[in-house]
C-alpha cells in the first residue's frame, strides 16, 4: 500500500468555498499551484452532474489526483435521511466540489502507482465527504471557516494498473510544453487511454504532466494550468497556442446590434414661446423694466452713502437711464445697438420657423395675399411700414451720443 494525504475543495452549508482539509505541510503557494489547477475543473459546473471530471497533474514534489463533480454523484443513494440536507446549500443550491489525493515524491524522486480511471465509477473518493459533513453546519464567524484541517499521509487501498498496454503513442503522447494545450474528443475510450499515458509518463520518466478530462469547451483551458484535456466539442486530436487563442464561437455581431449604441434616433426639440432659446420682444421690455429699476435704486442708495462721489455715479447713472427711455443721447444709442441685437435674433427665429413651415403654409399664404391685392390691404400695409422706416431712419441721424 502507499500513502497519499487528502484534497477536499467545496462550500458547506453556509460558509462559500475554501479548502476544507489540505495535506500538512502545505504553504499559500503550494495552494495557490493546487487552487489554479481546481478552479479550471469547476467551470460549467451545471453540466456536472452524471459527468465528473477527473484531474492528475503534478509540480514540484507533489502529484495530485481527484474528481471534480456534485456531491449527490459522490455520496449516490443513502438511507440516511439527512443525505439531501449535506448535498445543498442554505439557498438550496445544489452542491459540486473537489475532492482528491496527494502523493509526494520519496528520497529517489519516486512517486507511488496511479489509481486507474474508473469512469462514473467515483467510490475511491467518496470516503473524503466525511470533511464536508463533519464542517457542514460551521458559522461564518468561526475559526474554523478559515483554517484548513491539516490532513496526514496514509495509506490508501486503490486499484492499480500492473502493466502499461500499450498505446499509439503518436495519438496519446502528451504535451509537456507550456505554451500550448492539446485537446482530443471527450470519448471513453480517450479519457482511459490518456489516464494510462499520464500514470506512465509521472511514475516512469517524473514528467511534469497535467491532464484534465471532461471539459464541457475548449476555451475553459486555455487560461489554466492544464496542458491536456479532452473536451465536448473537439471533434479531434489538435494542439493550439494559449496565448493567440480568442474564445471559440464567439457571438456573432449583426449590423443591428453593432449600431444600436452608436446611432440611436434623437428627437429635435420643441420650443414653446416662453421657452424659446432666443429672447424676444417681451422678454426684452421685462428685463429692460427690471433692471432700470433696480439701476435708480442702486443710484439712490450710492449718492446717499457716498456723499459727492455717490452723488457723481448715482447722477451718471440715472441720466444715461433716462436717456434709454428717451432714446436719446448715450442711453438711447446703448438702447438702439440693444435692440438692433435682438431684433436679428428675434429675424433669424422668425426666419427658421418661415423655412420649417413654408412648404405646409405656402397655399394658405398664395390665398391670403390674393385677398390683399383684391381689398386693397397689402398695398397699404406696405406704405405704412416704409413711412415708420424713413421716420426711424431720421430720428437716428438727428440724435446722438450726447
Amino acid at each position: 500500500m502507499y500513502k497519499w494525504a487528502s484534497i477536499v475543495y467545496s462550500r458547506t452549508y453556509e460558509v462559500d468555498f475554501r479548502f476544507i482539509t489540505v495535506p500538512k505541510g502545505f504553504t499559500s503557494e503550494d495552494k495557490d499551484w493546487l487552487w489554479n489547477h481546481i478552479r479550471t475543473t469547476t467551470r460549467s459546473a451545471e453540466k456536472l452532474l452524471g459527468n465528473p471530471r477527473w484531474s492528475l497533474f503534478m509540480g514540484g514534489h507533489y502529484c495530485v489526483i481527484g474528481v471534480t463533480c456534485m456531491a449527490s454523484d459522490l455520496i449516490g443513494a443513502t438511507e440516511d435521511t439527512k443525505s439531501e440536507d449535506i448535498t445543498r446549500d442554505f439557498q438550496g443550491r445544489p452542491l459540486y466540489l473537489f475532492v482528491g489525493y496527494v502523493a509526494e515524491f520519496d528520497k529517489r524522486k519516486r512517486l507511488p502507482p496511479i489509481p486507474q480511471y474508473a469512469g462514473k465509477d467515483i467510490q475511491l473518493f467518496k470516503p473524503l465527504y466525511s470533511y464536508i459533513s463533519d464542517q457542514w453546519f460551521v458559522k461564518s464567524y468561526q475559526p474554523a471557516s478559515r483554517v484548513s484541517i491539516e490532513s496526514e499521509y496514509r495509506e490508501l487501498v486503490y486499484s492499480q494498473l500492473e502493466d502499461f498496454p500499450s498505446l499509439d503513442t503518436h495519438l496519446f503522447t502528451l504535451n509537456i510544453d507550456d505554451q500550448v494545450v492539446t485537446l482530443w474528443a471527450d470519448t471513453e475510450a480517450n479519457r482511459n487511454n490518456l489516464w494510462i499515458a499520464a500514470s506512465r509518463s509521472i511514475t516512469s520518466h517524473c514528467n511534469p504532466t497535467s491532464l484534465c478530462l471532461g471539459l464541457e469547451v475548449q476555451r475553459d483551458v486555455f487560461d489554466s494550468l492544464f496542458l491536456n484535456a479532452t473536451a465536448t466539442d473537439i471533434i479531434q486530436k489538435c494542439t493550439l497556442s494559449k496565448a493567440k487563442q480568442s474564445p471559440v464561437n464567439p457571438t456573432p455581431i449583426t449590423s443591428e446590434t453593432q449600431f444600436e449604441s452608436e446611432f440611436s434616433a434623437v428627437e429635435e426639440p420643441t420650443w414653446s414661446q416662453s421657452q424659446s432659446p432666443f429672447p424676444g420682444k417681451s422678454s426684452f421690455t421685462k428685463a429692460s423694466i427690471l433692471g432700470v429699476l433696480c439701476s435708480l435704486i442702486g443710484a439712490a442708495i450710492a449718492a446717499r452713502k457716498a456723499g459727492l462721489i455717490g452723488s457723481i455715479v448715482g447722477g451718471s447713472i440715472i441720466y444715461i437711464v433716462v436717456r434709454w427711455f428717451t432714446k436719446k443721447g448715450s442711453g438711447g444709442g446703448l438702447s438702439r445697438i440693444v435692440g438692433k441685437r435682438f431684433s436679428k435674433l428675434d429675424s433669424q427665429e422668425g426666419d427658421i420657423k418661415e423655412q420649417t413651415h413654408r412648404t405646409s403654409n405656402s397655399g394658405f399664404e398664395q390665398q391670403l395675399n390674393n385677398q390683399n391685392d383684391i381689398y386693397g390691404f397689402r398695398q397699404k400695409s406696405q406704405q405704412r411700414e416704409l413711412k415708420k422706416l424713413e421716420r426711424s431712419e431720421d430720428e437716428e441721424k438727428s440724435s446722438g451720443w450726447f
